[in-house]
């Protein structure tokens, strides 16, 4: 005979037992208080995975579900100058539309790439590849800095500056002195993706030895060697105004034979860049002497003159500016390279930033332009021009691009290269 249970604990069993069914929602004694609910297998379709807006503003794309069930879901961007809207909605069988923005002023020029993120009320994610190009100005802006200490604090500033110039341009000149090359790591370093070209003050080797040494200029000639070792550049920014200056301004002798002879000592291969090229000053002696010097550079020196008739806004109808342009373009069958000076320097005021795009409307047929706002400017300037160029397009049609990640209509998407400024 089987043992049979007390009844008090069937009594207390069979009353869990209804307060557990109870709770689940269920009916009778049976049923299982944990069951799972049923699962649907809706999910987010989104009609692209990736983007290329290249030079457009706008792209449109779709979102719905597989089975055409509601579901929630956000949108986010990884990027300041991505945009989505709207940034929520509730896809279904019928497809929410949403368009992702690029605001080009919070974008350094270059490419660059941002993800578009859907999250669903589930909390699985799907990801959009977005990709850019933020062109420079035409011509490029280049700006240039001197940074002859190159202590620790003045890298540090020239850093902080090339950061804010990120957003104008992609290319900085900065110009040292002998024995400085080692800055240019600590630049790269602290600010990658900025090309950066040396330039080198000549006058600490010059001045000592004479401007037609031939001592002297083959010092400078190991000088570039050691800036295109430091920077893998093929460039070099010859900053002569110093190591001329006796001659040009006062007339100190100044054998240009000898200096012809002297100059064949540079590297034949390196694209240089020459400073000063013309002179635009009043005194005729002065662009006299001016032209002498540049026709012996022009027949012995690889290089291209900075043109200085651009320099300030009222020089660019002066008589000298007009006349020294052309002499420019007679002595050299390369394009020079014109330079704008920005803001205040010393008690004169040149070009000021709000009227920038004047002078790139003027030099529109040029490459590229330099743009020298001094040291002491040099952030100032950045920032400026940072807010004076934010709208600025050189590619002013908007293209909206579908869904498909196609572009609307064909544009280049690789930015130009900066390397040769002309022919």
């Amino acid at each position: 005979m089987r043992a049979s249970l007390p009844i008090a604990v069937i009594t207390i069993a069979c009353a869990a037992a209804v307060a557990l069914a109870q709770q689940a929602g269920t009916a009778g004694p049976l049923a299982l208080p944990y069951s799972a609910a049923p699962t649907s297998p809706s999910a987010l379709d989104v009609s692209t995975a990736r983007i290329d807006l290249a030079t457009g503003a706008h792209a449109d794309l779709s979102v719905r579900t597989t089975d055409g069930t509601p579901l929630a879901f956000a949108a986010r961007t990884t990027a300041p100058w991505l945009t989505v809207f709207p940034a929520a909605g509730v896809a279904a069988a019928s497809p929410v539309q949403l368009q992702v923005s690029v605001n080009r002023s919070q974008m350094l020029v270059g490419s660059d790439a941002a993800r578009f993120v859907i999250r669903d009320a589930r909390g699985a994610e799907t990801n959009v590849l977005i990709t850019a190009i933020k062109r420079p100005t035409a011509p490029r802006l280049v700006p240039w800095v001197e940074a002859n200490i190159a202590d620790d604090a003045q890298i540090q500033y020239v850093a902080d500056g090339l950061r804010v110039w990120r957003y104008v341009t992609d290319t900085a000149v900065v110009s040292t002195g002998p024995g400085k090359a080692e800055l240019f790591s600590r630049l790269r370093a602290a600010v990658p993706g900025s090309r950066l070209i040396p330039g080198l003050k000549t006058s600490p080797r010059l001045v000592p030895l004479g401007a037609d040494s031939l001592l002297g200029w083959q010092l400078v000639a190991l000088d570039i060697d050691e800036l295109i070792a430091a920077t893998g550049e093929n460039h070099v920014l010859l900053e002569n105004e110093t190591a001329f200056e006796a001659y040009l301004v006062h007339g100190a002798r100044l054998d240009l034979g000898r200096l012809r002879e002297a100059l064949a000592a540079l590297p034949p291969n390196v694209d240089l860049y020459w400073y000063p090229g013309v002179s635009v000053q009043g005194d005729a002696q002065v662009r006299q002497r001016s032209r002498e010097l540049t026709a012996v550079v022009a027949g012995a020196v690889r290089c291209r003159f900075v043109d200085l008739s651009y320099a300030d806004p009222s020089w660019r109808e002066w008589p000298p500016s007009i006349l020294a342009r052309q002499e420019i373009a007679r002595l050299s069958n390369r394009v020079p390279v014109p330079l704008l000076y920005v803001g205040v320097i010393g008690d004169w005021q040149y070009w000021d930033e709000v009227d920038i795009r004047t002078a790139l409307r003027d030099l529109r047929d040029y490459p590229a332009a330099l743009v020298y706002p001094g040291l002491a400017r040099w952030i100032e300037s950045a920032e400026a021009l940072k807010a004076v160029l934010a709208d600025y397009d050189p590619n002013p049609p908007q293209v909206t691009l579908t869904g498909t990640g196609h572009l609307a209509s064909a544009l280049p998407t690789v930015l130009p290269a900066w390397p040769h400024i002309g022919p």
